[in-house]
């Protein structure tokens, strides 16, 4: 059975294995140290490790190195909903996006590497997966709130640098479960693409009125450098 690494469940709760409630002792750990010493002392299927960073890529890489048999499934969390429970928390919109960016990249960089070995899995709130045993309980209040749901899909909307990297990671994933968001959010986003719908029809409309003024007044100039020329006409 693969050793299964949930990545950034601590974005969801502050007791990250209260989302697992049917896993046997899942441990939660800040680095992939803490969890070789832990699974030195007691084993355990599902660990929980709040961010990847470039000296876990290393280990992970080394434990494959290792152990050509190992199987490594890591659980990594679809952007919108983890952004949104970072928003919540009070992280800097930026900050939270390029965090997230950095562990995709990450991940990409690893499985590349050991792609016999490594099984990426997507994981968002209120769905299961069909390839971990352990169900996530993640209907988090969080996430629930529409305006950080609005926020989170705006910045993913909005980066071309998170467009450009998602599509890879879930293509290389072998299960990637959807963000459902609640009625209210979809509500608020379809206002939002709306309003920027207007905004920029009325941006258009300016731009074309400032076009218009332009070429009036320099119709006025023409018309004022030939007026003389006309008054002076002999008769």
């Amino acid at each position: 059975m693969p050793r299964v690494i949930y990545l950034g469940l601590q974005a969801f709760a502050h007791e990250p294995h209260q989302l697992l409630p049917a896993a046997e002792n899942p441990l939660a750990c800040e680095s992939l140290v803490d969890i070789s010493e832990a699974d030195a002392q007691a084993p355990s299927s599902i660990y929980l490790l709040s961010t990847l960073n470039d000296e876990d890529v290393v280990k992970l890489r080394a434990w494959c190195k290792h152990d050509s048999e190992r199987q490594v499934m890591i659980a990594w969390p679809q952007p919108s909903a983890w952004l949104a429970a970072r928003l919540a928390s009070g992280a800097v919109a930026e900050e939270a996006l390029n965090d997230w960016l950095a562990q995709a990249k990450r991940l990409l960089a690893l499985f590349r590497s050991a792609r016999r070995q490594i099984t990426l899995v997507g994981y968002s709130p209120g769905r299961t997966s069909k390839l971990i045993d352990a169900p996530l309980d993640l209907l988090t209040t969080a996430t629930d709130k529409a305006i950080y749901q609005l926020a989170a899909a705006y910045l993913c909307g909005q980066s071309q640098a998170l467009q450009d990297t998602y599509p890879y990671l879930v293509a290389s994933s072998q299960e990637c479960t959807d963000y459902q968001q609640t009625k209210g959010s979809v509500l608020l986003e379809d206002a939002l693409a709306e309003y920027l719908f207007q905004k920029s029809q009325l941006i258009a409309a300016d731009q074309a009125k400032q076009e218009l003024e332009k070429e009036n007044d320099l119709l006025l100039e023409q018309l004022h450098s030939v007026q003389p020329a006309l008054f002076m006409r002999p008769t």
